[in-house]
């Protein structure tokens, strides 16, 4: 069984709960406009999320964090509920609405794991032990290689982004495949100490996509993980549903989708041209793969740094860490760095801006802050403390840095501080209240990236009255890393179908591609001299530090109109709207969002959920940490019942055993909901 909670959110939270036709959204007071956006995305896009899986789930508790600022959602039985960080990614290349995703996503999970709720032999099983039966269906049969792929092919077809679309998904197997590196199932499954291995989203999403090209089975996600209910007793349960349900081997069509990725990149880079030619700048690479990002050329008599190259390492061997590399290629490190940070931006001040996690003392709570680093000395400091600060930029006097903000209540705002005093001088909606990404000062103009409705799009700020003038219209590729020279901005996108760096001039809006790289070329910095460009450029050994001169970039006209298409992407997208009895859902209406009402959510009513029982006593906490002299203080005779509620802060449980003629009762209780932990305890 899965007895699992994610942590407790703050003590003084007033939660309240929205119950929908199918889900039941619980969340602090504060967020309430944000749940009721939660709630039409998901209502919206469930019956198409959970059509190929052939199955309509029963209600399920949605939990929402808001004072978390890592993005992320999980679908959990035992007790069953799905709980979601609402904080939006902020560093990640990315062009779709958070919400939008979370719908798709975890949405196909909910799908997936109700499979094993009350159905088959689960039915039978669930009057004896519970929820836990459910956990131990997931746990033993469909693996996490499967659970991901199927949630990345219901992200990627349901939209015009999601992970399938994305160059930064599918780099390194891009990469990998096109050198010849195709790896057996067990060294993929398994993973490696001394080759670097994609994740279970990367390999489920290739092999599940596979497939669904090969076999054109809309409905097979469905059939498989019914199949597997039916047939719980066959220890050859996984090879046996692939062979009745897509009438071949697991290993197949694992290959078949190497070689199908293959094919079409290779049919890529045919079309591609001379890759633009660089000069690595570290004088040996890494004995294993290792990734470094945002180089910063300083230009700066004085300074220890001055003629070198600055950036963030992290790798198979590394934690992250802030890095040197100077003038002869030899590499030092400055100092161990966050690994939640955003990229490194220059002030012509001489100091190294950019904003990283800070926890608080409470699980579910933490900060991002304004940190910056004096390249005269190498001292660090943090700006403002508590804030929920991300991705700053610096104006060309240095003077004011601009961040985007990310309150708990959702949206985003631009926020203006003075370098020099620290202090808040102004703050701005985004547009159209989406999510602001990265800012970019060009003279006395500030521009943004942001994402709103179903796409990302660069604007424009009016300060005199706070409105945005859209410059790029929103479209569905990354932009990220945004950095300015003169008029031009210098960013990051996947346009191509390959991350590489343009140039937006501000003066005529023409957009120019400068990179043509095989893999990936990515963190564009130009010197103010404005003759050579410093980037990461990567390959199977990960991103590497490079340069070159600016004027023998590319520099060829490019639009955002005409993106690269993902063959795989469109043909997932195709088989939906066409296998479909569903029409697809491009934009989810969001103007009456006001029609599901709250009510308060009682933490006391709500102390006690009983999820798990069965007709044996085992004490969990002591299996678990194997803290018992006599089995049978583990495991007896007798009966158990444990509770969980569904916020997570109070566990409970209740148990009666028998050994060797004693009848003996337990009890224990735990709540993390207060500043402090109780928890009571008792044996007779």
């Amino acid at each position: 069984g899965q007895y699992f909670t994610v942590g407790d959110d703050p003590a003084k939270a007033k939660w309240r709960q929205i119950k929908t036709e199918h889900y039941t959204f619980i969340y602090p007071q504060e967020i309430d406009s944000l749940a009721r956006l939660y709630a039409t995305y998901f209502e919206t896009n469930r019956d198409k999320v959970l059509e190929p899986l052939q199955i309509a789930p029963r209600r399920i508790p949605v939990v929402l964090h808001p004072y978390y600022t890592k993005s992320n959602g999980v679908v959990t039985w035992a007790p069953k509920r799905v709980d979601i960080f609402t904080t939006p990614p902020a560093y990640e290349g990315t062009s779709e609405s958070w919400i939008d995703n979370l719908s798709k996503h975890e949405g196909r999970h909910i799908g997936q794991v109700s499979h094993f709720e009350k159905k088959g032999v689960y039915k039978v099983l669930y009057p004896i032990i519970g929820e836990q039966s459910t956990g131990i269906g997931v746990g033993l049969y469909p693996s996490k290689l499967f659970l991901e792929g199927d949630a990345v092919i219901a992200e990627t077809e349901l939209g015009n982004a999601g992970r399938g679309r994305n160059a930064d998904f599918l780099m390194y197997s891009r990469a990998a495949y096109l050198n010849g590196d195709f790896r057996n199932w067990d060294k993929q499954k398994f993973g490696s100490y001394k080759y670097y291995t994609p994740d279970e989203y990367v390999m489920g999403y290739i092999i599940n996509s596979a497939i669904r090209v090969k076999t054109e089975s809309y409905t097979y996600p469905g059939e498989f993980l019914d199949y597997e209910v039916k047939h719980f007793y066959n220890p050859g349960i996984i090879s046996a549903a692939f062979k009745n349900t897509v009438n071949n081997t697991r290993d197949y069509f694992f290959k078949e989708g190497q070689q199908m990725m293959t094919q079409i990149w290779k049919r890529d880079l045919e079309k591609m041209g001379p890759a633009t030619p660089s000069q690595d700048i570290a004088r040996e690479r890494e004995r294993l793969y290792a990734d470094y990002r945002y180089p910063i050329y300083v230009d700066m008599p004085g300074s220890k740094y001055h003629n070198k190259v600055i950036g963030v390492k992290e790798g198979m061997e590394h934690a992250h860490k802030l890095v040197s590399i100077d003038s002869t290629g030899k590499e030092r490190t400055i100092r161990a760095f966050n690994y939640s940070h955003s990229p490194l931006v220059l002030s012509p001040k001489g100091m190294i801006y950019w904003t990283e996690t800070i926890y608080s003392s409470g699980a579910l709570r933490d900060y991002s802050v304004v940190v910056s680093m004096d390249l005269s000395d190498g001292s660090v400091s943090i700006i403002n403390h508590k804030t929920r600060f991300f991705n700053p930029a610096v104006s060309g006097d240095g003077e004011v840095i601009a961040v985007a903000e990310y309150p708990v209540e959702g949206s985003s705002n631009l926020i203006l501080l003075s370098a020099k005093h620290q202090f808040i001088s102004k703050s701005y909606k985004a547009p159209s209240n989406g999510q602001i990404k990265e800012i970019a000062f060009v003279g006395s103009d500030i521009y943004c990236s942001a994402i709103v409705g179903d796409g990302l799009g660069l604007y424009k700020l009016d300060s005199s009255d706070g409105s945005w003038e859209n410059v790029i219209p929103v479209q569905h590729q990354t932009l990220v890393g945004m950095k300015v020279v003169g008029d031009n901005i210098y960013f990051t996108s996947d346009l191509s179908g390959v991350n590489n760096i343009y140039s937006f001039d501000t003066g005529d809006n023409t957009l120019y591609k400068l990179t043509n790289a095989v893999y990936g070329a990515s963190d564009g910095f130009i010197p103010q001299t404005g003759k050579e460009i410093y980037y990461s450029e990567f390959d199977t050994q990960g991103y590497r530090f490079v340069k070159a001169p600016l004027d023998s970039m590319k520099w060829e006209v490019s639009s955002f109109e005409k993106p690269y298409k993902h063959e795989v992407a469109e043909i997932l997208a195709n088989q939906s709207r066409e296998l479909s009895n569903i029409e697809r859902i491009d934009t989810v209406d969001v103007t009456d969002v006001e029609k599901y009402p709250s009510k308060r959510y009682s933490k006391a009513g709500h102390f006690f959920r009983f999820h798990s029982w069965a007709p044996v006593y085992y004490n969990i906490d002591k299996i678990k940490s194997m803290s018992f002299q006599n089995f049978y203080e583990a495991v007896s005779l007798g009966a158990t019942v444990y509770s969980q509620n569904t916020l997570g802060t109070a566990v409970s449980m209740f148990g009666y055993s028998y050994h060797n003629g004693f009848h003996s009762g337990h009890a224990k209780i735990s709540y993390s909901g207060l500043p402090v932990t109780i928890e009571l305890s008792a044996d007779f």
